[in-house]
Order: C-alpha cells, then structure tokens, then sequence
C-alpha cells in the first residue's frame, strides 16, 4: 500500500512542479518523504523475519 501512496505523491508533486504551483509542491515533497520514511522503517520491520514469528507463534 505505502508503495502505491509514494507513487501517487509523486506523481502529484510532478504534476505541481509542471503547473507551478510550489506551496502545493513544497506540502507534496514532505508528505512523499514522510511516507518513504514509513516505508523504510516498515521494511526494516519486515527483515526482522516478523512476518515468519508470527505465523510460526
């Protein structure tokens, strides 16, 4: 889901930086970092073998 979120905040943030619109540009650019952030530390999360303890508990 984060992915699909960090490509549509993107996408968004090309579409400001096209039409000029930098206040919008400038909330879509912290708003794509705060959800690669995210992504990250879920990621993290996930390479802790999370996922395969709680199957296994």
């Amino acid at each position: 889901m984060k992915h699909y979120e960090i490509a549509t905040y993107g996408t968004l943030a090309a579409f400001a930086k096209v039409l000029k619109e930098k206040d919008c540009l400038k909330h879509l650019i912290s708003t794509l970092d705060e959800e690669k952030n995210c992504d990250n530390l879920l990621t993290r999360i996930a390479d802790t073998n999370l996922n395969s303890k709680a199957i296994n508990s």
